[in-house]
């Protein structure tokens, strides 16, 4: 029961640290460049990138489309995608399912920003809580 308390306190925290109510995040520009070189925008074509971005302003219409986008061969897109999500905040929660599955996304900028879309939903996201507790031990045992 402890344990299970101390989890649900972590998860909370990894979920305030990554922001939420649509409220800004930390500024990941202002990271190392050894944590930013994951994944490049510049990768991208810019039509996509600037898609996903109109996607994230539109709002909830956008969700489903976003949620697919998740899958996309190109990294950037699934990137990019996450980002615009995280920009709707609470309005995105229909995409947690679809955000839960990308924590486990080969590229660990795109688990990193489904991770922080995932904060930015907020309590919708509760589901999440136990994969991201997963996300932060293996991150502890691994030694990274």
């Amino acid at each position: 029961m402890l344990q299970n308390r101390v989890s649900i306190l972590i998860a909370c925290g990894i979920l305030a640290f990554a922001g939420c109510n649509n409220e800004p995040s930390m500024d990941n520009s202002k990271l190392p460049l050894a944590v930013n070189v994951t994944v490049q925008p510049t990768d991208a074509h810019p039509p996509q990138v600037a898609a996903a971005d109109a996607l994230g302003r539109i709002g909830e219409p956008a969700v489903a489309a976003l949620s697919d986008a998740l899958t996309d061969g190109n990294p950037i897109v699934r990137l990019q995608s996450c980002r615009a999500l995280a920009y709707m905040g609470i309005q995105a929660k229909d995409a947690v399912p679809a955000l839960i599955r990308t924590l486990n996304d080969p590229e660990e900028g795109v688990r990193e920003a489904a991770a922080e879309a995932l904060g930015q939903v907020g309590l919708p996201a509760a589901p999440a809580v136990p994969t991201l507790i997963q996300m932060l031990r293996a991150k502890t045992v691994g030694g990274q």
